[in-house]
């Protein structure tokens, strides 16, 4: 059941589309990167961190896969899995491995495009202006952090752990309520994200809005 869930949701075409939209994305501020010396692990950092593709493209790629084809017929859930409840654990553990997948993914594809004109190295190069788009985030890293590698494998991870917990709760909205009900507070959720990140109101409330 496991392998039949993870296989439902791996969308060949969609996640080609995913990538190639990362891809454009990623590559678009990597003259800005060799202006100002950055190292391939540098600039992957600052990659796989950007919020507005985590928000606008990736977010939406999962409640995608969370809403898709959700309802399954009672009798083919109890024949295969015995319960509705392993059927909710197994199609969750799908999910946040295709999510995990899609991270990594996204890793080593910013890796690849970073490498092909990057220099390569595992510390932080200062860029002398922290207002310069994404790379203002080089100080903070930098606080937290003793090398990019260590940067990307943790933030990474803490994205995953992120999106374990809304696929939680997405789930449950499907599972207790109406359909159409569940889709509009999700949909309410993400709303409620975006306006957040372009207003800067989670900064200060940051635990009511899904993207923190």
């Amino acid at each position: 059941m496991y392998k039949y869930c993870i296989a439902r949701n791996m969308d060949r075409k969609f996640f080609i589309l995913l990538f190639c939209i990362y891809a454009f994305y990623t590559g678009s501020g990597l003259n800005e990167a060799i202006y100002y010396n950055l190292t391939s692990l540098e600039f992957t950092l600052y990659a796989v961190t950007d919020h507005y593709y985590i928000l606008y493209p990736f977010f939406l790629a999962l409640i995608y896969m969370v809403v898709k084809d959700y309802q399954e017929q009672r009798s083919f859930v109890l024949i295969r899995c015995g319960s509705y409840m392993k059927y909710f654990i197994t199609r969750y553990l799908a999910l946040i491995s295709v999510s995990a997948f899609l991270l990594a993914a996204d890793t080593v594809i910013s890796y690849m495009i970073g490498i092909l004109s990057l220099e390569p190295g595992n510390a932080f190069i200062s860029t002398g202006d922290n207002n310069v788009s994404f790379y203002g985030l080089q100080t903070l890293y930098k606080q937290i952090f003793s090398n990019p590698f260590e940067a990307i494998i943790l933030t990474q991870l803490y994205t995953f752990m992120g999106f374990a917990f809304i696929c939680i709760v997405f789930m449950y909205l499907l599972t207790v309520l109406q359909k159409g009900v569940a889709l509009c507070l999700i949909f309410l959720c993400y709303l409620s994200s975006c306006i957040a990140l372009s207003w800067g109101v989670d900064g200060n409330m940051p635990y009511l809005f899904l993207n923190n």
